[in-house]
């Protein structure tokens, strides 16, 4: 049966917060670089005065030539995102694909709503909506569309007590009456308010609450996990059984320096899979090495290496083989974690490059009308895209024109985003005007 609860999910934040593997940084990154087997990508950054993501450019490299890909971007109102919106570059256009709008009430998350796109018409097709009590979640509904109408597909509903979350109620809702689903989590926690137990429950058909998993956690004088385990419910005689268990290792740091996997084989745990960190003297991590169980000795397999510091964090990570995964020293392409600014990060490849290109967000304001009104664009100049935000300005429609006053690129705000895409134009001088609700505005573009 598929589990709707990932098991390990709370440890597994614990673990991979920031400090632990990581130093943290101050810089933002500009551009990422993924080389994945024989597959090049290049991701490119853009920010807002607030260090807010506003744009996310992901190219491929083809014949030397970086091709465009996606666009993610990111609508900010006082520094709550408001929409997220996913673009594909089809027939040498951006096409918006996918967007999610936010609502907010008392600065809390109150509404989520999904739509995909399709012939530039969008299409509603799923809403969450989340309730409060004070700051703690009490309630949220997924509704999907069947039919043209929404309909409800899964509720959740929390229950806390002196601000720790007690039991978490899911109700999967279907007109098939063999999908609806009841699920309960349970949680403890020992006297430091750390989680120690979950159990998951189901519903049976006699409206009963059965058992179905259970997970303990284990901690060490430090108040870190020293061991993880998990046990399922036999039906049939009414007993737990051993399951998976994890054990855990850290250096003087606190900082975790092995991972140990298992699994419960009959009468005894069997090793299945082990990871070793190493770190450097500033406590930065080094190398995250997979071993396995080979001739019943642990084999090195595979390693992550992190390399390149520049002001304790590594920028460039890579995957290599060891003897007993292939030859030596070959890439291998693996999920590889690393610190995006100051957020845990996993993306697939075998080499991941780091740069922190400047990207000027203040504009050089240089041009305006004879009324002086001009828009904040950035950057600019660019090679490629300028931005601005559509948050700051009512914005009808926006022209950009060359030196000859021709139209070169427009756009009508059936979709309000604020991506000025000029990659194809020559090099060159550019006027960008914008037609708000009660005035224009204007800007002097640089393509270099």
């Amino acid at each position: 049966m598929k589990k709707i609860i990932p098991r390990l999910i709370i440890l597994f934040v614990s673990l991979l917060a920031p400090g632990l593997l990581f130093s943290q940084t101050s810089k933002l990154i500009t551009q990422l670089k993924v080389t994945d087997n024989d597959s090049t990508f290049r991701f490119v950054y853009y920010y807002d005065n607030n260090n807010n993501k506003v744009l996310e450019t992901k190219y491929f490299l083809k014949d030397f030539i970086w091709n465009k890909l996606t666009q993610t971007e990111w609508l900010y109102n006082n520094n709550q995102c408001e929409i997220q919106r996913e673009i594909k570059y089809i027939s040498n256009e951006w096409v918006t694909v996918h967007e999610i709008r936010y609502t907010y009430q008392n600065d809390q998350l109150i509404s989520e709503t999904h739509l995909k796109f399709k012939n530039s018409m969008e299409q509603q097709y799923k809403m969450l909506t989340f309730n409060y009590n004070d700051t703690e979640l009490t309630s949220k509904k997924e509704f999907y569309l069947i039919n043209n109408q929404l309909f409800l597909r899964q509720l959740t509903e929390n229950t806390y007590n002196n601000n720790l979350l007690v039991s978490t109620l899911i109700k999967k809702v279907s007109s098939i009456p063999s999908e609806i689903k009841d699920y309960r989590l349970s949680f403890e926690y020992n006297s430091n308010n750390i989680l120690v137990a979950q159990l998951l429950e189901e519903k049976n058909g006699n409206n009963e609450w059965v058992n179905l998993e259970n997970g303990n956690w284990y901690y060490g004088n430090s108040n870190k996990v020293s061991s993880q385990r998990t046990k399922k419910w036999n039906q049939t005689n009414s007993v737990w059984e051993n399951s998976t268990m994890i054990d855990f290792d850290y250096n003087s740091n606190n900082q975790i320096v092995e991972e140990v996997y298992y699994r419960w084989s009959t009468m005894f745990w069997e090793k299945t899979v082990r990871y070793y960190y190493e770190y450097n003297t500033d406590g930065s991590l080094l190398t995250k090495t997979l071993m396995l169980p080979i001739y019943r000795q642990w084999r090195r397999v595979s390693s992550i290496n992190y390399s390149d510091f520049q002001n304790e964090k590594a920028n460039m990570m890579e995957t290599v083989l060891s003897f007993w995964g292939g030859n030596s020293s070959d890439k291998q392409s693996a999920n590889i974690p690393f610190l995006f600014n100051n957020d845990i990060e996993i993306k697939k490849g075998n080499q991941i490059i780091i740069s922190y290109e400047k990207i000027d967000n203040t504009d050089i304001s240089t041009f305006s009308l004879s009324n002086g009104l001009t828009i904040h664009v950035y950057p600019n100049p660019s090679e490629d895209y300028f931005y601005f935000n559509p948050e700051n300005y009512q914005v009808t429609s926006w022209s950009v024109y060359d030196l000859k006053g021709r139209i070169i690129k427009q756009q009508n705000y059936i979709i309000r985003t604020g991506i000025i895409d000029l990659s194809n134009a020559p090099k060159g001088i550019y006027f960008l005007k914008v037609t708000t609700l009660d005035k224009v505005l204007s800007q002097k573009l640089i393509k270099k």
